[in-house]
Order: C-alpha cells, then sequence, then structure tokens
C-alpha cells in the first residue's frame, strides 16, 4: 500500500511540473524583457536570456530580428521548430 501512495504522490509531482511548463510566445518574451530590462521594441535586443523558464515549444520570435544571441539551456525543447530565420543569430 505504501508503494502505491508513493506512485501517486510522484505523478502529481510530474503533473504539477508539466502545467507549470509554458509555450513561448509573444507575451512570455514580452515579459521575460521586462525582467530582463531589455528594450520593449523586439527588433532593438540583440541578446535574450529564456533559459530555464520550462519552454516545451519555441514561438513569438518573428520581430526579434536584431538577435545576435539567444539562450535556452534549461528548457524542455525537444526541437528548434518554431524559430524564425534570424540572419545576425551567432550564438544559440
Amino acid at each position: 500500500m505504501g508503494a502505491c501512495l508513493g506512485h501517486s504522490i510522484l505523478l502529481r509531482r510530474q503533473s504539477v511540473l508539466l502545467c507549470n511548463m509554458a509555450h513561448m510566445d509573444e507575451a512570455a518574451l514580452r515579459q521575460l524583457c521586462r525582467d530582463q530590462k531589455l528594450y520593449a521594441t523586439p527588433h532593438l535586443n540583440d541578446s535574450l536570456f529564456a533559459g530555464n523558464q520550462g519552454f516545451l515549444s519555441l514561438g513569438g520570435l518573428e520581430a526579434y530580428t536584431g538577435l545576435r544571441a539567444l539562450h535556452l539551456e534549461g528548457n524542455a525543447l525537444e526541437t528548434l521548430e518554431g524559430l524564425p530565420p534570424l540572419p545576425g543569430l551567432l550564438c544559440l
């Protein structure tokens, strides 16, 4: 009976973790820029630190054409699908 209880708690923890993970979108990027005191105008930013945010997928980056560095470490990304062409991107 104790093993079942432990398994149930583990499943609830995993469920909570998955609920806290997000899809990167324009609103999330705007909030990141505010939090990091970056430019409100997306194309003026040359670096974006989006690491450890729990992102499952990429999106909303089309306006960030001036990016030279995009930091995504510590997320749950399985693919770079959703990453638009960013001509100045040197560091991913």
